[in-house]
């Protein structure tokens, strides 16, 4: 298997980790009041805060995902290709859904 293949089953598998990250902190970041203050102090900003948690995270799985990475078909890139794409939907759907609870009620 070559570098490359490495590279992109580590990207696909680090973004849908990212994706996840920070839908799970804005929603908390909402329901716990001092995450969102942690966030803010230690980065600025709590939108700040989470892109850079979102890198970090990134670029852990990334290492680590690329170097693991053994035998990866088509198959494979085409599923972590599907799992990304239907996690970036379904989370932001909970961001949208999270929001306009809390705007309604």
């Amino acid at each position: 298997m070559n570098t490359k293949t490495r590279w992109i089953i580590g990207a696909l598998q680090a973004a849908t980790v990212a994706v996840v990250l920070v839908a799970v902190l804005t929603v908390l970041a909402e329901l716990v009041p001092a995450l969102k203050d942690w966030l803010k102090a230690t980065f600025s900003h709590h939108w700040i805060g989470k892109g850079v948690l979102a890198l970090v995270a990134f670029v852990l799985v990334f290492l680590i995902a690329s170097a693991l990475a053994k035998n990866v078909s088509t198959q494979k890139l085409a599923r972590w290709m599907n799992v990304l794409s239907i996690t970036t939907v379904v989370t932001s759907l909970v961001i949208i859904g999270f929001f306009i609870v809390e705007t309604v009620f």
